[in-house]
């Protein structure tokens, strides 16, 4: 049996910490997301990492969540 490779991004704050898993990079990034715009509404700091196997598909999500943080962040 095939185990898909597995997408987990790790999303704190100072109170909590939010773990994102999925089996495909779209999936993962946009589950992500929702839990930084959340976050974003509360006022909280955030921080995040993403870990998986495939670096490539890691610095994706990652560049991806960036740009979601500027945007939340300037308020767009």
């Amino acid at each position: 049996m095939i185990v898909p490779d597995l997408h987990t991004v790790t999303v704190v704050t100072y109170d909590c910490k939010r773990i994102v898993r999925a089996s495909s990079e779209r999936e993962a990034a946009l589950r992500a997301e929702s839990v930084l715009r959340l976050l974003y509404e509360r006022g909280e700091a955030i921080g995040f990492r993403v870990e998986g196997s495939d670096t490539a598909a890691i610095l994706r999500i990652a560049a991806y969540l960036d740009e979601i943080v500027l945007e939340v962040a300037s308020g767009v």
